[in-house]
């Protein structure tokens, strides 16, 4: 069972003011909270403006219901809270009004906590087994205590006005895939301010000079993410013969300036690789990781993005795809077998050795998202 902070544990600094130490005692808890269950944040926000509105409806679900996680057999994933406040909280509370040096204070909140999961436990069972019995018939996931009393469970959409009816029970809240996108990863890391350099960097925070190579499914070269026109055709347009494709002119590039494919577009695990000098992707997971290291980024008619790459990167007109950590640096797309014989998907499927590989359903200008 994950738990992901012991608010036990917590200790002040040396020596900041009462309000300020308050503060940070709480903020801890509720870094805490977020770490266990982003699903909190995610549950109020308006679905029509976040990725979870592309998934498909669950069948019978509630209203704020409808895009919870979804599970094979056709149940949704939500947390159901329970009454009495999580540890964390608890914490919180008994240190109001201490020093940060009061170490008598300290010890009495550590052990307020630790009874506090105690009784969490307690009251857990019991509704961990009503959960269980008929009419909600729940299939537990896992329970928390600290920074949230929770129990997460797969349901039948319809047994949520069940589960409000037991005793102890707070509410259900859903559990909603996150998608994190460079959109919002890029500017959390700081990496914009390292791109205009406000910190006394060397030059080159921006990947100028710096060669990268993406050990992967290859790398669309063609892509608008690496200068390419990012076309569907002309993706297309390679599927020519694995010899000469280089006298077309399309690779390499000013971007992705080297690379190789290790395996051949006919591997498929189970007979011998055929290697071809042609490192284009035949699956998606390289560019993605190839974009994610080094993308120059999209706009939003679909061109590529020329910069500038610096602290308010974020703020200029929306992009179809942001900009990667490092995007003046030079790439080598390297393909190798691990991902085209494992996804279900877009694995490579060439109807003759000698041709290019293509995916029928390929999107090139698709924003770079992944499941979290």
């Amino acid at each position: 069972m994950f738990e992901p902070c012991d608010p036990c544990r917590l200790s002040p600094s040396p020596a900041p003011s009462r309000a300020r130490w308050r503060t940070a005692v709480l903020l801890t808890c509720l870094s805490a909270l977020v770490l266990v269950s982003p699903l909190l944040g995610a549950a109020h926000r308006p679905v029509a403006d976040s990725p979870e509105a592309e998934l498909p409806a669950a069948a019978g679900a509630p209203a704020g219901f409808e895009h919870a996680a979804v599970t094979d057999d056709g149940r949704i994933q939500v947390v159901v809270e329970l009454q009495d406040p999580p540890a964390a909280v608890v914490f919180a509370q008994a240190l109001q009004g201490a020093k940060p040096s009061d170490a008598r204070a300290l010890a009495q909140a550590g052990a307020a906590s630790k009874a506090q999961v105690l009784k969490i436990q307690a009251a857990q069972e019991g509704v961990g087994r009503a959960l269980a019995a008929s009419p909600v018939n729940a299939r537990e996931i896992y329970r928390v205590s600290k920074a949230l009393n929770g129990i997460a469970v797969a349901i039948d959409p319809r047994a949520i006005a069940s589960i409000l009816k037991i005793p102890g029970v707070k509410r259900v809240l859903p559990i909603l895939p996150e998608y994190p996108t460079s959109a919002s990863s890029v500017p959390f890391l700081g990496t914009p301010n390292v791109w205009a350099n406000t910190i006394g960097l060397p030059a080159g925070a921006d990947g100028t000079g710096v060669r990268i190579g993406i050990i992967d499914t290859g790398t669309d070269y063609l892509h608008a993410d690496f200068g390419g026109n990012g076309l569907l055709a002309t993706y297309q347009a390679e599927s020519t013969a694995t010899s000469n494709f280089t006298t077309a002119g399309s690779f390499p590039t000013a971007k992705v300036v080297g690379g190789t494919d290790f395996a051949g577009d006919a591997y498929t695990g189970t007979n011998v690789p055929v290697p071809d000098a042609n490192p284009m992707d035949c699956n998606g997971h390289g560019s993605h990781v190839s974009g994610t290291a080094a993308g120059f980024g999209v706009t939003a008619a679909g061109a590529t993005f020329a910069g500038p790459y610096d602290a308010n990167t974020s703020t200029y007109t929306p992009l179809r795809i942001e900009p990667g950590t490092a995007p003046k640096a030079l790439l080598y797309g390297t393909a190798t077998t691990t991902f085209r014989t494992t996804s279900t998907s877009s694995t490579c499927r060439s109807a003759r050795p000698s041709a290019r590989c293509s995916t029928p359903a390929r999107s090139p200008r698709t924003t770079r998202r992944w499941r979290a």
